[in-house]
């Protein structure tokens, strides 16, 4: 085993986490970065830009947990 970790997006932002420091979790259990967790609980649900990141973060979470089950198929 080379200590190497399977890719996982933040649920948040969707970019890669660096599982050796990036180790929080949101309040569903998903692994996210601090920074876009205290982001994302501190600015008003009102904001529209907010408002729609959740569907559009889902959308890349689906397509990069897909490629990562691919990778380890193949």
């Amino acid at each position: 085993m080379d200590g190497s970790f399977p890719a996982i997006p933040c649920a948040i932002c969707a970019k890669l986490l660096n599982l050796r420091i990036d180790l929080c979790a949101d309040e569903n259990g998903k692994a996210v970065h601090e920074e876009c967790y205290v982001k994302r609980i501190t600015t008003p649900r009102s904001h529209p830009r907010v408002a729609s990141m959740s569907d559009e973060v889902q959308i890349a979470h689906n397509r990069m947990a897909t490629m990562a089950r691919r990778s380890h198929i193949e």
